[in-house]
C-alpha cells in the first residue's frame, strides 16, 4: 500500500515541478511558486514517509518549513543549509490565503542564472520580496530527490513531447543539473 502510495505522490511531486518550470517561463508568478510549492512539499513528504514507514502524511500539513525540518530530522541533515530556499517558498503557501500576509503585499522576481541569486524572501512590511532562481529550484529539487532515493531519471521519464523538448533542450541550467 505504500509503495503505491510513494509511486503515485512521486509522479504527481514531478508533475509539479515540471509545470512550475513552464510557469517559470511563461512569467506566471504566482503559478510558478504555487507549483514548486507543492512539488517540494510531495517529495519532501515522500522521503518522510519512507524514512518513518507512516503513511499519514496530513499530519505535516502544508508548511513546507516545518516538513523540511522534518525531513532533515529523519535524515540527519542541517536544515540551514536551504533555510532561506524553503522559506521563500513557503511565502508562495501564504499567497493562497491572504490574510496569514497581515495586509503585505508580494513582489515576485524571477532569474535563470545562478549568478542571479538565489530563492529569498525579504523585505517588511507592507512588501514582501521573493526572488525565484531557476537554477537553484533545479538543484534542490535534485538534492531533495537523491536524499530519498529517487531517481532522477523519473524527470525526464514523466515529461511528455513537447514539454520534454522544452524542459532539455532549451534550458541549460535544467540539462545540467539533470
Amino acid at each position: 500500500m505504500i509503495e503505491a502510495m510513494l509511486s503515485e505522490m512521486t509522479t504527481t511531486g514531478i508533475e509539479h515541478y515540471i509545470l512550475g518550470r513552464y510557469a517559470f517561463h511563461a512569467g506566471y508568478f504566482n503559478t510558478v511558486g504555487i507549483n514548486a510549492h507543492r512539488a517540494f512539499e510531495f517529495i519532501l513528504k515522500i522521503s518522510i514517509v519512507k524514512s518513518t514507514k507512516d503513511p499519514n502524511m496530513k499530519k505535516y500539513g502544508h508548511n513546507l518549513s516545518n516538513i523540511y525540518n522534518k525531513h532533515c530530522s529523519e535524515r540527519k541533515l542541517d536544515p540551514k543549509i536551504r533555510r532561506k530556499f524553503i522559506e521563500a517558498l513557503q511565502t508562495f503557501e501564504e499567497m493562497r490565503y491572504p490574510d496569514s500576509l497581515n495586509g503585505q503585499a508580494v513582489q515576485i522576481k524571477l532569474v535563470s542564472k545562478e549568478k542571479s541569486g538565489t530563492l529569498i524572501r525579504f523585505g517588511k512590511a507592507p512588501l514582501i520580496n521573493v526572488c525565484f532562481n531557476l537554477h537553484e529550484y533545479d538543484l534542490v529539487f535534485r538534492e531533495i530527490l537523491e536524499q530519498c532515493s529517487i531517481n532522477t531519471e523519473l524527470v525526464k521519464t514523466i515529461a511528455k513531447g513537447s514539454s520534454k523538448d522544452a524542459l532539455f533542450n532549451q534550458n541549460e541550467s535544467f540539462t545540467q543539473d539533470f
